[in-house]
């Protein structure tokens, strides 16, 4: 081979590395340009999200498909942690949320500063009911939180039953010196529908059947539930009234779950109210509920 031809074949070797240079190398600079430039787009797109709803995340601004709110641009530091709720000042504005330290700084050198409320004393609960099955005649007791006493008459009931027994009554007293049993079994069965001596005594002197008989109260209290109407048939036992005596009542304190451990039964713990500022009560920690509620970790504590 003539050193023409070598110096041919050298120069097409280095026109080939120039050409292959030109081709691929101007490409991937091109091509990372491309990249580069492609990936700055993408940083630059702004992502929109809802204040009210954070999980809602769309690429353009809108309306929220949720609640209607416009979107805001998301913030890009925001807390990436599905368990952290985070919300803009607007948010919190429009929802008017107030936040609070709890279970903490309760404590004093005075005792533990708790918060509760008056509620009425389960054991005072009690319900009216009628003896004598009938139909209500009268209501002498017209509307929820009026006040009972006990013995007072509260309504008047119609019973054929009760007009069946008065009849017997006064047909056994004819032969009460014949016999005496028939007489005393239907004066106890009077006595059994809680019909009074006195009543029993104004049946055998007038010798004339009531068509009617009052109802009296057995407990004295504040109508808290008023159950029938006049014209209501009732059974025998059926209720009349819920009433509530408020001469002792019942405060149950709110105790978060680190100040149990300092409150036990028996202890006294003074308290006010915001109706009677100015005076201060003293009362004995009856009860501490076991059970401990799940949403604010705390415990009634009933005096």
């Amino acid at each position: 081979m003539n050193k023409k031809n070598i110096g041919i074949y050298i120069g097409l070797i280095i026109a080939g590395f120039i050409l292959g240079w030109l081709i691929f190398g101007g490409t991937s600079e091109n091509t990372n340009s491309d990249d580069h430039n492609h990936t700055e787009s993408e940083n630059e797109t702004e992502i929109w999200t809802c204040s009210m709803h954070p999980q809602i995340k769309l690429p353009e601004p809108g309306d929220c498909p949720i609640c209607g709110m416009d979107l805001i641009p998301l913030d890009q530091n925001a807390n990436s942690n599905p368990l952290v709720l985070e919300m803009t000042d607007d948010a919190v504005k429009l929802m008017n949320i107030e936040t609070t330290i709890v279970g903490e700084g309760n404590n004093s050198e005075d005792g533990i500063r708790l918060s509760g409320k008056v509620i009425s004393n389960e054991t005072t609960t009690a319900s009216i009911v009628s003896h004598i099955p009938g139909r209500i005649e009268k209501l002498y007791v017209a509307f929820t939180g009026e006040q009972i006493r006990k013995g007072q008459i509260i309504a008047k009931i119609y019973s054929p039953n009760l007009i069946t027994a008065q009849k017997e009554l006064i047909e056994s007293a004819k032969i009460k010196d014949v016999n005496p049993s028939l007489f005393n079994a239907t004066v106890n069965k009077l006595k059994y529908w809680k019909i009074t001596d006195k009543q029993i005594d104004d049946i055998l002197k007038s010798k004339k059947v009531k068509e009617s008989f009052g109802i009296y109260a057995e407990h004295s209290g504040i109508v808290s539930n008023k159950r029938v109407s006049v014209g209501d048939h009732l059974m025998e036992g059926g209720v009349l009234f819920d009433i509530q005596n408020l001469d002792k009542l019942w405060v149950e304190f709110d105790a978060y779950e680190s100040d149990l451990q300092s409150i036990k039964k028996g202890d006294e713990i003074t308290f006010t109210t915001p109706s009677i500022p100015n005076k201060k009560y003293t009362a004995k920690v009856t009860f501490i509920d076991p059970v401990i509620n799940p949403q604010t970790r705390s415990a009634s504590v009933r005096v």
